[in-house]
C-alpha cells in the first residue's frame, strides 16, 4: 500500500489502519485489523507499507480499507478525514487440497 502526503508541507501521517472485509468508512480512534505508525512525510514524497497476515475469511468478493491518520490527531487544511481513507476491492479464493500438492487448503487474495 502506498501512502502519499499531497499536502504541501511536511507532515506526519500517524497511524494507518486496515480493514481486510471492511468497506465502511470508518471514524477516529477506529481499531482496524492491522496498523502499523507513519512517520513524517515531506510534501509530495510518498512511502510504501506492507501489510502481512490480514484475514482473509471465506472465499468471495471483499473489500480492503485503508485509513491514514486514524486517530485524527494531524492537523490539515482541509481536514475531512474521508480524504484519509480508501478502498480496494479483492477477491479471496479458496484452492482445495487436491490443487495443493502437500499444503492443505489455503486461501489467497487476488486484487481485483
Amino acid at each position: 500500500m502506498t501512502v502519499t502526503n499531497q499536502g504541501l508541507a511536511a507532515g506526519r501521517p500517524g497511524m494507518l489502519q486496515v480493514w481486510a472485509k471492511d468497506s465502511v468508512s470508518q471514524g477516529c480512534a477506529a481499531f482496524g485489523d492491522k496498523w502499523v505508525t507513519l512517520e513524517s512525510l515531506a510534501a509530495g514524497a510518498s512511502t510504501t507499507v506492507k501489510f502481512d497476515g490480514l484475514p482473509a475469511g471465506p472465499a468471495g468478493p471483499k473489500t480492503l480499507q485503508a485509513f491514514v491518520d486514524s486517530a485524527c490527531e494531524t492537523e490539515d487544511i482541509n481536514d475531512i478525514n474521508i480524504r484519509n481513507q480508501s478502498t480496494q476491492a479483492y477477491t479471496v479464493v479458496e484452492y482445495a487440497d487436491s490443487e495443493l500438492p502437500s499444503r492443505g487448503s489455503w486461501r489467497h487474495a487476488l486484487p481485483q
